[in-house]
């Protein structure tokens, strides 16, 4: 379970439709004292001015990587940009295969469809 704080940053009209921004910080305890993380939202219609109401609902789904595409999946799956030129580097001076050990790995355990 997340705790959110929810301060808005700009509000504004866009195609007749009034719309409120809104900086979005998680935290993993009720003190709030340890943040997770920190985003922004953007809402308008019956949540104009509700931006926890959005959260509920994003917070209350869940998604079954069985309806991913394989794109998806292996996106997730891949080890960071950083760690794969890490692995590249490495690689050449020691002239071993990790970088494309891991990848290999990646793709024949998410096939393509």
């Amino acid at each position: 379970m997340a705790y959110y704080t929810f301060t808005e940053t700009n509000s504004y009209t866009e195609g007749g439709t009034p719309q409120k921004d809104y900086k979005v910080e998680a935290f993993s305890d009720s003190e709030k004292t340890e943040l997770l993380y920190i985003g922004e939202m953007t809402t308008c219609g019956v949540h104009l001015n509700n931006p926890a109401a959005i959260q509920v609902e994003i917070d209350g789904q869940t998604l079954d990587p069985s309806t991913l595409d394989y794109t998806t999946q292996r996106a997730a799956a891949y080890p960071s940009i950083a760690e794969q030129l890490d692995m590249q580097y490495h690689d050449l001076v020691n002239g071993t295969t990790t970088w494309k050990d891991a990848l290999a790995l990646v793709k024949s355990s998410i096939a393509k469809e």
